[in-house]
């Protein structure tokens, strides 16, 4: 059975790719000089945000769940 902590650790890091792999389609939209809608754009804002808190939460919990399972 799952500990919590981990189970945390897998969402954080699902959520992490999800939002970086849209975060990445939006810029390279940018970056290509391809049209990018308003929205899109501050979509994307949010999102590189969302990647560094989900980052910053995941190595978090990943080593709370490490310390966990080996103490």
């Amino acid at each position: 059975m799952m500990i919590n902590e981990l189970k945390y650790t897998l969402i954080l890091f699902v959520i992490f790719l999800l939002s970086g792999y849209i975060f990445h389609k939006i810029k390279s939209r940018e970056i290509k000089n391809i049209e990018v809608p308003h929205f899109l754009s501050r979509i994307a804002s949010f999102l590189g945000l969302v990647v560094i808190i989900t980052f910053v939460l995941g190595i978090t919990m990943a080593v709370i769940t490490v310390v966990k399972l080996l103490g």
